[in-house]
């Protein structure tokens, strides 16, 4: 059954066809696809972004993701079915994100790293008819994991990858691919703005979590105030998409801010080094556990604020992040498992208990474990 799908994906529309410039094309956009769409639209040399591979304009992004949602489109998925996507920090997987969603399929993102198992518990618990994800990352050869993959899973169908460079058996979806098709006219469908998925819990036993795009987007908003995001600095991100913070600390947030997006992933200081130097000021993303890294200021240089995520699987394990001697200004991004994130800005280096909680679970009783936690930490403090 892969094999057959694979092969409808290859034979997409206009895959052999060179040179013809992108045609706009009518089709109903919301959520990821009207902000991209309108960035394209507005500025389409503006670039929105970058990884370690370079710079991707608002109009090439725009194209890609177009193209790809059209192969997908006519590869046979119905409405509503959900596609497994390994996410790394990377355009690729910006590019796959929006234009599944723009097919009319769920996006149901996993990191990157997972093993053939791994990768079938969380096809298992979404349900997914596909695979997507890089052929590579850093050093790590993904594409037999996921064919493996597919060849234990009951559901997934279709394995396709975005390089770089091929993977026999799989469809190729790479840039190279993609820039190389002519736009055709497809109608895609309409509606309201797409779920995306994530997952919460073991890898071996994932609990699949269910986002709507106006709450991701309505954190991001908040993140871009308490963090002062604006279009004159880039948001460098050390997370991938994969997550719910890496969702709203990356694209969400630069798509709300106005900002440029640039992913740097998997770490390697060097390149990491090169991401910053490439423009002067920016917003770093990075785990709180690495906050140290950012003291001395020799990282932070040309930096306008740190933003360090906080994971707790369970908000009565909530702990302030350590305070760090930052000369930049600090925005906390504390995320309860999958469920919600809050941003809270940091009072001379110091961090602060969230004062605001956002329950998007099951009938408040993530907010009531939220107050629990947040008073016994105010105890806490008195008694100290």
């Amino acid at each position: 059954m892969v094999e057959g799908m694979t092969s409808a994906l290859s034979v997409g529309p206009g895959s052999v066809s060179h040179g013809q410039e992108s045609q706009d094309t009518a089709f109903p956009a919301s959520g990821f696809d009207a902000l991209v769409m309108a960035a394209a639209r507005e500025c389409p040399d503006l670039v929105l972004v970058s990884d370690d591979g370079g710079a991707t304009t608002a109009g090439v992004l725009a194209r890609r993701v177009g193209r790809l949602a059209a192969l997908l489109h006519h590869a046979g998925f119905a409405p509503g079915e959900r596609i497994l996507l390994v996410a790394g920090a990377t355009t690729a997987s910006i590019v796959a994100l929006v234009a599944v969603l723009r097919a009319g399929l769920q996006p149901a993102l996993a990191p990157v790293g997972l093993g053939p198992v791994e990768l079938v518990a969380h096809a298992r618990a979404a349900n997914a008819v596909a695979l997507i994800g890089p052929s590579s990352y850093g050093a790590a050869d993904c594409g037999e994991a996921y064919l493996s993959a597919a060849a234990l899973s009951d559901s997934i169908r279709m394995v396709a990858t975005q390089g770089p460079g091929p993977v026999d058996g799989a469809a190729d979806i790479s840039f190279e691919r993609l820039d190389a098709m002519v736009d055709v006219e497809t109608a895609f469908p309409g509606g309201e703005p797409g779920t995306i998925l994530t997952f919460a819990g073991p890898a071996t036993a994932p609990d699949l979590k269910a986002h709507r795009q106006v709450a991701l987007f309505a954190d991001a908003l908040s993140l871009v105030e308490q963090a002062r995001i604006n279009p004159s600095a880039r948001i460098v991100s050390l997370l991938p998409p994969a997550s719910l913070a890496g969702l709203v600390a990356g694209p969400c947030a630069a798509l709300v801010g106005a900002s440029s997006l640039a992913l740097h992933g998997p770490f390697d200081a060097a390149r990491f080094l090169a991401a910053c130097d490439a423009e002067p000021g920016f917003h770093i993303v990075a785990p709180a556990a690495i906050g140290s890294a950012f003291e001395d200021g020799a990282l932070t240089v040309d930096a306008m604020s740190l933003i360090l995520v906080s994971r707790f699987a369970d908000p009565g394990a909530f702990a302030l992040p350590q305070d760090l001697a930052c000369d930049r200004p600090i925005t906390d991004l504390y995320a309860y498992g999958e469920d919600t994130v809050i941003a809270q800005r940091r009072q001379d280096g110091r961090a602060q208990p969230p004062a605001r909680v956002t329950d998007k679970s099951e009938s408040g009783s993530l907010g009531a474990r939220l107050n629990r936690a947040r008073a016994a930490h105010r105890r806490q403090g008195a008694e100290g």
